[in-house]
């Protein structure tokens, strides 16, 4: 029979208090080191090309069409960036936890709307709200 010294024990202790820290307070999940978020929202630009409206919905508001070819990125963030698709749809993903501003732009970089949104570690913020921001592509 094989036989634990004391120090083997408190090791062995130890490590079942730390597993079952972790169970307790999410780890167990497979979430354990998930540390960044993500943002998905849609972008729509105004008939007329007066207004443009960053909103968590996919299906265009009357009198707006799909900013298609816009560029979304993350303020202070750009590496954190997305093409809004034929949809209005942007997808920034790997975002660090925190609150931040997403921005559109046409493609000569003219900033056509804003919108603030949280981001929290592990899941994805639909973007909407109310943006800020006028002009047209």
């Amino acid at each position: 029979m094989i036989q634990a010294s004391s120090s083997g024990r408190l090791l062995i202790c130890i490590a079942i208090v730390v597993v079952m820290a972790l169970v307790t307070w999410g780890c167990g999940g497979g979430t354990c080191g998930c540390t960044e978020g993500g943002v998905i929202g849609w972008v729509y630009v105004s008939l007329d090309g007066s207004s443009v409206m960053i909103i968590g919905n996919r299906v265009a508001p009357d009198g707006y069409v799909p900013a298609e070819g816009a560029h979304a990125f993350i303020e202070g963030l750009p590496w954190f960036e997305d093409i809004v698709d034929e949809t209005g749809r942007y997808a920034i993903y790997g975002i660090p936890p925190g609150t931040h501003t997403i921005v559109i732009e046409d493609s000569e970089g003219t900033r056509l709307a804003t919108i603030t949104v949280p981001v929290r570690a592990c899941e994805i913020t639909i973007g909407g709200g109310h943006s800020e921001g006028g002009g047209g592509l």
